[in-house]
């Protein structure tokens, strides 16, 4: 048995053509034979979409959730002589050991 779907000639609603076991083609709508006489079933409204709201016509300031972070204070001048320091001891240990 085959069958396909196509409109009806006279009403033009759906149908669905069968073949039965004698050879001959039945519409059907559904699981009930089609009638032309009948009024055809209504159909649903399309769904209504949701309206979406209109964009912002500013954005809202920018706040960061944590406090700023402090920066690091500038490098002292007691601590660069220290670090000329450590950078001369340093090197006169590694000739010492050479």
């Amino acid at each position: 048995m085959s069958s396909y779907t196509r409109p009806c000639r006279h009403c033009g609603r759906r149908i669905n053509l069968r073949q039965m076991l004698h050879g001959q083609w039945v519409a059907f709508e559904g699981d009930q034979q089609h009638v032309c006489d009948e009024p055809a079933p209504p159909k649903a409204p399309p769904p209504a979409r949701p309206r979406t709201p209109p964009p912002a016509a500013t954005p809202a300031p920018f706040e960061p959730l944590y406090p700023e972070v402090p920066q690091d204070p500038p490098p002292s001048p007691q601590s660069a002589l220290d670090s000329e320091r450590h950078l001369a001891l340093a090197q006169l240990e590694a000739l010492a050991v050479a």
